[in-house]
């Protein structure tokens, strides 16, 4: 292997190394608190439940507590580099299994 083709891969190992370690999950904007109606035995509401979330929709989502209401918690949803906007965050969510409604909260 020449000289030169080490560098090259190299180079190329290094660039691959800082995009797979960017972090996706930063938020990018504000969040907006949330009031989502879910289906608690398939997505727990909890900050593990968040989690989920924020991993199927690409936006930043954290666990804030109950809501008023039967099944409905709290949530500050966030958008992302994946996601960048709280819109199309919650569009995500409205497709998600488990997710039966979801409300900006006033």
């Amino acid at each position: 292997m020449t000289l030169s083709r080490v560098y090259v891969m190299s180079a190329l190992t290094l660039a691959l190394t800082a995009c797979a370690s960017t972090d996706t999950d930063t938020p990018t904007g504000p969040g907006q608190l949330t009031n989502l109606t879910l289906q608690p035995a398939r997505v727990p509401p909890s900050a593990q439940g968040a989690l989920l979330l924020g991993k199927w929709t690409g936006c930043r989502i954290d666990f804030v507590g109950r809501g008023a209401g039967d099944n409905v918690w709290q949530f500050t949803v966030a958008p992302t580099a994946r996601m960048p906007t709280v819109d199309q965050c919650l569009a995500s969510l409205r497709t998600q299994p488990g997710v039966e409604g979801v409300q900006v909260a006033k």
